[in-house]
């Protein structure tokens, strides 16, 4: 038997969260819009073709942040010298 809730006035099955607004699928979604609007030889440039790619590339993203986030503080405590 499947639980549903009532949101105005539409059941809706339990399992969908309220109040959740990003979603690995709605990102996935944004990125293959995106994608898609980009020129036909722009668009090998996104290598997205489902979720688990999208998850994968903002890790990437996301560890290439840090690395400059500790480059910067090594820069800023060593007075910002340059060779």
């Amino acid at each position: 038997m499947k639980q549903t809730i009532s949101a105005a006035g539409t059941p809706v099955p339990a399992s969908v969260k309220l109040g959740t607004i990003f979603s690995w699928a709605m990102l996935f979604a944004l990125v293959i819009n995106l994608k898609k609007r980009l020129p036909e030889p722009w668009q090998d440039v996104i290598p997205v073709e489902k979720v688990e790619d999208v998850k994968i590339c903002i890790l990437l993203i996301l560890c290439f942040f840090f690395v400059f986030v500790l480059a910067g503080a090594y820069d800023v405590m060593n007075g910002g010298e340059t060779l």
